[in-house]
This record gives structure tokens, C-alpha cells and sequence, in this order.
């Protein structure tokens, strides 16, 4: 059975001119050649993992960068950033910064020059903020670390919970992240990049990594980065994301009496900080009252909810659960009277909502992950259609 509406982002690498997405800032994304990118305001973001698989369409809620200087730019002239400082036992050692672009990624070429057996430790300051009581997570990426052997840096935090650990590349544009637990009564941390390799008397190693992002977001997981205006040092906001496309525009007649929904994505790679549900889509009248909802719940599960009027009217929540980073596939069926949740094609899980909404429009936000399609019909499909479609 063909959907009226059917979005298929991953495949069709295009998002539908009939959707609209709001952003009031920049963001970032991935493309299929694993380079990151920036794009402009109200500006849709498809996305690839690290893989070269496509994702489709991100959707991320509002997410503030609180490390200073995420770009890493200078100061003024030579002279290092506000965030970063070079230290070793060598004193004639020297860190050159220039601003380059490559790809249309804006970042920051490093070159040090020492001498003969000199490890150069590379240092972040103490941030010039406090951070209260909660989980943080810090990320920096780069291009290529060629020149720092094996294995990979360690990321170290002090004066945080976090210890000493090994990580690893992600892409080729790859990204470290590691998660950093601030105690009770706050505290202001350090991190450090070390060791460096040693470098030949005289020479000069060429990093060639754009260190340019940096990030520390209040949350539970890394999402995409956060950057400022180019020649802007100072933390940034990323807004909140909106997807929303009027059924009227496919033909369908409106508002409508049941529906099915289908939702393909891959999830967040974490929690929302206290629990807060993650909304992959919804049904609506524009407002809160009148939806029907696809959420994941904090435990990992996903719920259906029938509201209208700004009333609860029935749900139905899946015994699986989708894991963080996880592919999936769920579909739903309301009406009044009845509705239908499958997970995965697993077995039928259903609700008794007395009323259906009067929706008239598709909505995503507050997800966190990837869109790979979603698709409607203007009828409740059966239990088996459901689980075909979800297998």
C-alpha cells in the first residue's frame, strides 16, 4: 500500500521542497565523503556516518557549546588562543597558528618546531568557567593525526571524574569524545592532548590536523559540533530543530480521521539530561494538544500517545527497546477507538484512545538523531501490514 506521504531522505539523498525546516543558527553535518560542513540558518542537514552510509535528515534539539573559543582562532597575530597553550622542557620551541580552509571546513593548521627528543605536550587550559554538578561531554576533532603515532592521544581530565583513556579515530575527519562527570558542588576542569611525538632537532613537524573544533556540552552524549561565526571566539548555541511539512501539500484531505505512520532513523547516540522523552515525530494541529506522538522513553522504549484537546487519550509503549546509535524501524495506527505500535516487526502492541486528534500536518523535533524516511497513509493499516512494514 503506497503512503500519500512518503519521505525517504537516506535514499533519495533530497529533502522534499514541500518541507520545511526552522533553525535560527548554523549547523554542522556530515557528508557521504566524510568531511564535516557547516550550513546556514533554516538550512535542512542530511547527514552520513562515518561509514559512508547514509542517514538522512538530522534533528537535534537545542545543544550550547561551553567551551570558549571552539574554533580555536587566534587572538591576535601569532599568538596562541584564549583556550590553548603549548608547554615543555624545551623553551625554543615554537607553535605556529594560521587560519586555513579546506573543503569548506574553517579550522586551524599547527606547526611545531623543537628539538631532538622533545615530547610536546599540548594543553587546554582551565576553563574560564565554573560548570555545575552534571555529566558534560568534551569533544575535539581533526583531520588526520599522522603525526602523533601509536596509539591514538590520550584525552585527560582533571578535576573531573573522568580518567585517563585511550581514544580512538572515528572517520576520516575523525572525532574524540570522552565523557567528563562533574561532582557534587560543581568544579572547573582541565583537559590536556599527550604525549606528542618526539620531534628531530631542527625540524619541523607538520601536525596538518584541523584542530579547530572544540566542544563541551552539557549532556550525556556528543552531538554535532557547535561553532560559532568564523572570526567570532566564544561559546555557541546551536537552536533547536524543526521539520514540518502540511499533509494538504500530498493530496490527502484534512484534518484526518485515522492514520498509519512509519518512522526510519537511527537514534541518538545517548539520554537526555533528567529524562526528558525524545521525539522522533508527530502528527499535529500545530499546537501541543491535538498529536500523535512517536517518543523514545528514557528507558530505551518506545511509546505512541493519542492526545487531544490537551488530554492523554490512550498509548501504547514496546516491551524492545532501540539502543543508543541504533537502527530501527516503528509503525503506528490510530483511530478512534483503537491504535497499533510495532517495533522492528515484533508482535502488535495496542491502545484504547477514545478520541482521535484533527492533525493536518507532519512534525519532527527534540530527536537528537537521524530521519532516514518517515511515511503516512490516511487510514489505520492492519497488525500485519504494520509488522511488514517494520521488518
Amino acid at each position: 500500500m503506497r503512503a500519500p506521504v512518503d519521505l525517504d531522505f537516506a535514499r533519495s539523498g533530497i529533502i522534499d521542497p514541500r518541507v520545511t525546516i526552522s533553525r535560527a543558527s548554523g549547523g554542522t553535518r556530515r557528508g557521504p565523503d566524510g568531511v564535516w560542513r557547516e550550513v546556514g540558518v533554516n538550512t535542512g542537514r542530511l547527514h552520513w556516518d562515518a561509514a559512508g552510509v547514509a542517514l538522512g535528515l538530522l534533528i537535534e534539539p537545542t545543544r550550547t557549546n561551553i567551551w570558549t573559543n571552539p574554533r580555536m582562532e587566534p587572538v591576535s597575530g601569532a599568538g596562541l588562543p584564549t583556550t590553548y597553550a603549548t608547554a615543555g622542557t624545551d623553551t625554543s620551541i615554537t607553535t605556529y597558528l594560521a587560519q586555513s580552509s579546506t573543503l569548506g571546513v574553517q579550522g586551524r593548521r599547527v606547526q611545531v618546531v623543537g628539538t631532538a627528543a622533545v615530547n610536546i605536550f599540548r594543553h587546554l587550559s582551565t576553563l574560564p568557567v565554573a560548570l555545575a554538578e552534571g555529566s558534560y561531554v568534551f569533544s575535539r576533532f581533526a583531520a588526520f593525526l599522522s603525526g602523533w603515532g601509536v596509539p591514538a592521544p590520550r584525552l585527560t581530565a582533571f578535576g573531573a571524574t573522568a580518567t585517563p583513556t585511550e581514544i580512538t579515530p572515528s572517520a576520516a575527519l575523525v572525532r574524540y569524545s570522552l565523557p567528563v562527570v562533574i561532582p557534587s558542588g560543581g568544579g572547573s576542569p582541565a583537559f590536556a592532548v599527550g604525549t606528542n611525538p618526539a620531534i628531530a632537532a631542527g625540524a619541523a613537524l607538520n601536525l596538518d590536523a584541523f584542530f579547530g573544533w572544540d566542544g563541551l556540552e552539557a549532556g550525556l552524549y556528543a552531538t554535532t559540533p557547535i561553532l560559532p561565526p568564523v572570526g567570532t571566539p566564544g561559546a555557541s548555541t546551536r537552536a533547536a530543530e524543526t521539520m514540518v511539512t502540511l499533509l494538504a501539500r500530498y493530496g490527502l484531505t484534512v484534518p484526518l480521521r485515522e492514520c498509519g505512520m512509519l518512522f526510519a532513523g537511527r537514534a541518538p547516540a545517548g539520554l537526555e539530561v533528567g529524562g526528558a522523552a525524545q521525539r522522533m515525530i508527530a502528527l499535529t494541529d500545530g499546537t501541543a494538544d491535538n498529536v500523535i506522538a512517536l517518543d523514545r522513553l528514557n528507558n530505551r522504549t518506545v511509546r505512541a500517545t493519542v492526545t487531544v484537546g490537551g488530554v492523554e487519550q490512550g498509548t501504547a509503549t514496546t516491551t524492545a527497546t532501540v539502543a543508543d546509535s541504533a537502527d530501527f524501524l516503528v509503525g503506528v495506527g490510530a483511530s478512534a477507538g483503537g491504535m497499533s505500535l510495532s517495533l522492528n516487526g515484533a508482535t502488535v502492541i495496542t491502545g484504547s484512545p477514545a478520541l482521535f486528534p484533527a492533525v493536518d500536518r507532519l512534525a519532527g523535533g527534540n530527536w537528537g538523531g537521524t530521519c532516514a524516511r518517515v511515511a503516512v497513509w490516511p487510514m489505520r493499516p492492519s497488525d500485519a501490514f504494520l509488522r511488514v512494514i517494520t521488518t
